[in-house]
């Protein structure tokens, strides 16, 4: 890229940096001309990559028809300089779509004190009213994510501003597209909770996303300008100047689960690269199209969960280009994964200046988003493909023969004969070992990086190397796995770890326990000393096995796995936000992504580091844990969830869990766990939890786990035996039965008060206060009239099959 046209790009990330210096005491100027102050500030950061004059001048004049003269577009007597100027003011409107009739001089002291509003509390599906506004307290993104509805004062923006200024200071750069990516990092950092405009009634749009949004806008309008740059030109709302480059991959979970074994060598690495190895898919292609189009990554204005959004202008040799664009990475997928995965793109929608209205704005996305559906059912069905003058197969059957098949995934073939696995699988592993250790992905040469994709080279590392296109560090959470420590390893030999079981078989507290003491494998103790060392991934035995190290060497060593998303997403975007503008496209994608890709991994590294994400992102999740930890992660999970969105009804997730023997095929316990969520999303209201074959809605949880808290210590203090949670079960069905309707059902309610007067007994007067709970709560599932707890006796299943779990064995 050219210095004019990095200035065109940084111009538009910058233009409003003054509308965070103007909310602090002695910053009184317009804000245009604060932008500019900015950029003097950190001149010497910018000037290697950009025209300093020129980046100044875009920066505080970006206003048509401004009160102040010193910040309008009109008052530039250079023609040239005046048409890149329009540029960004054009980029700023359509980003914006929104300008209050209000002066900005005519701010208050309140000005200083102005909060962003959640996007998340505009979000009006019609299921339920939204019953308060809530606002972010300044910080870091990382610090203090959930809305508040007390706004704190304690920290300002002179504060947030001091600690802008000192990471942008630390910036280094090889390269413009490291500088703007560092940039990137730390302006959503602490710039995502500042409200772009306080003069408007909803202050919703952040700083950052407008800022990103213009970057992007103003880009696509200087590539197609760039040859005459008339003003007249430019400042034509009415032509469709930018198109939409849509990419989905489709078969994601088919593909990190393909397995050709039940519990293969190196299966939890394998997986976790896969999964990683499929986000890496998505970055490297979209950056392709980027680097092939020159524009830089503020053109990705959608990247989330194996989809994205770019952001281009429409002229003919970037549509040249993307015809050429798809079929290479159409044939490269073919070869690559003989049809598993696909990336269906389309560029057809096209866009003018006055599509960024908000009105029509939502209208262009659901049009991409339908575009892309049609592709999903039209894959592979290009003219080359059907006259197969291209055939993709040649090379993989002369492998498959030479070297065999692999070992873990048995399709493809082996990378040679020495190797027990595929290239898919070897990369898989590789990048499985390195995310644990590394946090840093650069982009390049396919020569000089250990993995191509599509003629991209990829690494993991742990630093930016000089020579590269782009990296992505990734928050300090995204790589956290379940790992060996010293208190998983057993310090004694197998055989001793069988006396140790036989000596203390009876011992109550075994929580001290290491998770080899409870392992059914008894795997070879210098191996384990080995796993210590390089801190590897734990195994999904060794996962399972924590949960009979919790519950004191007691029930049942299974996997948890969770599969979750949020509930009418499609409608959410579509018809959940008035005015939904780019920006606020943008904001509310970034925010649900947040979610999933840091919240939930803090969660889990805080409160249940014996959890193994497959997938987190977008707006789902694919979890894989002790059966117990799920369970009770995901009663966690939704009130995060709720908290996030500022308990607004009408954003919602809903989640389905499965248990499975850590020996047993994967593919199996997550297909039952795509069926749960499907249950659970099977209602109008959705917004609920399948587990132990009942649906359940959240609201119902606590109540459940109380009861469930009952009868565990019911059954440990032996007040009763495990046979009486099995006759719970059967009372269970014949009410099921009498809920259909069939009378004889109902002779569950005098059977089941027999046995519980007959075994649960109450003669002694010592006994009575503790078992006094527990009565009153069984009470409630045999009485009748208004004491009758239905719900809970609906729900039944749940708390009685997660009290045997849970003491099975013990």
């Amino acid at each position: 890229m050219d210095r004019e046209k990095n200035t065109i790009i940084l111009s538009g990330l910058l233009h409003d940096i003054g509308k965070l210096m103007n909310r602090i005491e002695g910053y009184q100027k317009a804000h245009p001309l604060l932008s500019g102050e900015f950029v003097s500030k950190h001149e010497n950061i910018f000037e290697r990559y950009v025209d300093i004059k020129l980046l100044k001048t875009l920066c505080e004049r970006h206003h048509e028809n401004f009160h102040n003269k010193n910040c309008s577009v009109e008052e530039i007597s250079d023609d040239r300089i005046r048409a890149l100027a329009y540029i960004i003011s054009r980029a700023d409107n359509y980003s914006s779509s929104e300008r209050p009739d209000v002066d900005e001089e005519t701010k208050t002291s309140e000005y200083q004190k102005t909060r962003l509003l959640s996007i998340f509390s505009k979000v009006d599906l019609g299921r339920d009213k939204i019953e308060k506004k809530l606002y972010y307290n300044l910080g870091s993104i990382y610090e203090d994510f959930n809305p508040v509805e007390e706004i704190s004062y304690l920290k300002t923006y002179r504060e947030l501003y001091n600690k802008l200024n000192e990471e942008i200071e630390n910036v280094s750069s090889f390269n413009f597209n490291i500088l703007l990516s560092k940039l990137i990092s730390i302006f959503e950092k602490y710039l995502w909770c500042i409200p772009s405009d306080p003069r408007t009634e909803e202050q919703d749009i952040s700083l950052f996303d407008h800022l990103y949004t213009t970057s992007a806008i103003g880009t696509c309008l200087y590539d197609y300008h760039k040859d005459k740059l008339d003003e007249r030109e430019i400042k034509n709302d009415k032509k469709e100047k930018f198109i939409l480059i849509g990419g989905d991959l489709s078969g994601i979970q088919k593909f990190i689960f393909e397995i050709e074994r039940t519990n293969p060598k190196h299966l939890s690495k394998i997986l976790r690269g896969r999964s990683f190895y499929l986000g890496l898919l998505t970055e490297a292609i979209s950056l392709k199209i980027l680097n092939t189009l020159n524009l830089p990554i503020t053109c990705k204005i959608i990247d989330a969960a194996g989809r994205f959004i770019i952001l281009a202008p429409k002229n003919e040799s970037v549509l040249e280009k993307m015809k050429d664009l798809i079929k290479e990475i159409e044939i490269w997928f073919l070869k690559n994964f003989l049809g598993k995965l696909s990336l269906n793109l389309d560029y057809s929608v096209s866009l003018s200046g006055d599509d960024f209205s908000a009105d029509r704005f939502v209208s262009k996305m659901e049009e991409v988003n339908e575009k892309i559906e049609y592709k999903k059912n039209q894959k592979f069905l290009s003219e080359y493909f059907i006259k197969r003058e291209i055939d993709p197969f040649k090379d993989f059957y002369d492998k498959l023969l030479k070297n065999g098949e692999c070992s873990f995934c048995g399709i493809f073939p082996k990378k040679d004969k020495e190797n027990e696995l595929c290239e898919i699988c070897e990369t898989s592993k590789r990048i499985g070992e390195r995310i644990t250790k590394n946090n840093i992905i650069i982009f390049g040469e396919p020569k000089k990086f250990p993995i191509n994709i599509c003629d991209i080279g990829v690494d993991i590392t742990d630093s930016v190397k000089e020579d590269i296109y782009f990296y992505k560090e990734l928050n300090e959470l995204y790589n956290y796995f379940p790992v060996f420590n010293e208190k998983d390893i057993s310090k004694m030999d197998n055989e001793n770890i069988l006396n140790l079981r036989k000596m203390h078989k009876k011992e109550e507290n075994k929580r001290g326990y290491s998770l080899c003491y409870f392992c059914k494998d008894l795997c070879e103790q210098p191996e384990r000393e080995e796993h210590l060392k390089n801190e590897s991934i734990l195994t999904f035995q060794c996962i399972a096995n924590s949960s009979l190290r919790n519950n004191n060497g007691s029930g049942v060593d299974h996997l948890g796995i969770l599969k979750a998303d949020v509930d009418y997403l499609g409608l959410i975007f579509g018809k959940g936000l008035k005015n939904l503008t780019i920006s606020r496209f943008s904001s509310l994608s970034r925010m649900l992504n947040f979610f999933f890709e840091y919240v939930l991994r803090k969660l889990i590294k805080e409160n249940y580091p014996y959890i193994y994400s497959c997938y987190a992102g977008g707006d789902d999740l694919l979890l894989i844990g002790s059966w117990e930890d799920i369970i009770e992660f995901t009663i966690d999970m939704e009130k995060e969830f709720r908290k996030y969105v500022g308990n607004n009804k009408n954003i919602t997730i809903s989640a389905g869990i499965s248990l499975t023997k850590p020996k047993v095929s994967l593919g199996l316990g997550i297909k039952e766990a795509e069926n749960n969520l499907e249950k659970s999303k099977g209602t109008k209201d959705k917004n609920s939890l399948t587990i132990f074959g009942t649906r359940v809605e959240w609201d119902k949880i606590d109540e459940i786990k109380e009861f469930k808290n009952i009868l565990d210590k019911g059954l440990k203090e032996n007040v009763f035996k495990i046979s009486f949670l099995y006759r719970l079960l059967k009372y269970k069905e014949m009410f099921d039965r009498s809920e259909k309707g069939e009378i004889e059902g109902l002779i569950f309610h005098s059977l089941m008060s027999y046995d519980v007067r007959r075994n649960i007994k109450k003669d002694e007067e010592e006994e009575m206060e503790e078992r006094k709970n527990i009565l009153e709560k069984l009470e409630t599932l045999y009485t009748t009239g208004d004491k009758f707890n239905k719900n809970l006796m609906r729900n039944l299943k749940i708390p009685v099959f997660w009290t045997i779990y849970k003491n099975r064995g013990g």
